[in-house]
């Protein structure tokens, strides 16, 4: 499962990272402001995380970041990762991007795990087990 982590906030960045170093199959890349689009346009991932922040002006919302990704993929899973207080405002995007999934932060370990089990049940595994900045 190749994935790609577009957050801003570090905490919750290095939570995933190390949650998803965890599942068999899984690689990991990281990026930030605007490589993160483009390092999606250059290759392929099944699962992007993207952080959701409407205040973030220098790397975009994750509601700008979504779209510009949609504008040349819509295969990858995307899950948009937002505290409590954004989760409507994504959800009113969701079916017109196709968001896959909404994580709330603080990230509970439990949420995470179910979520990364019914993305594992739904691609199939890709070589390689790796996280990279």
């Amino acid at each position: 499962m190749r994935t790609l982590l577009i957050l801003q906030d570090p905490l919750e960045r290095d939570r995933l990272a190390i949650g998803l170093a965890n599942i068999p199959d899984a690689s990991v890349e990281v990026a930030s402001g605007p490589t993160a689009v483009e390092r999606a346009r250059r290759k392929r991932f099944d699962v992007v995380f993207i952080g959701h922040d409407p205040q973030d002006e220098v790397n975009g919302n994750g509601i700008e970041i979504t779209a510009r990704l949609r504008e040349f993929d819509r295969e990858s899973e995307v899950i948009i990762v937002t505290d409590a207080r954004h989760v409507r405002t994504v959800k009113a995007e969701r079916e017109r991007l196709n968001i896959a999934s909404i994580l709330r932060t603080p990230i509970d370990p439990n949420d995470f795990f179910r979520l990364a089990a019914r993305i594992r049940t739904r691609r199939p595994a890709s070589p390689g087990r790796s996280v990279k900045a």
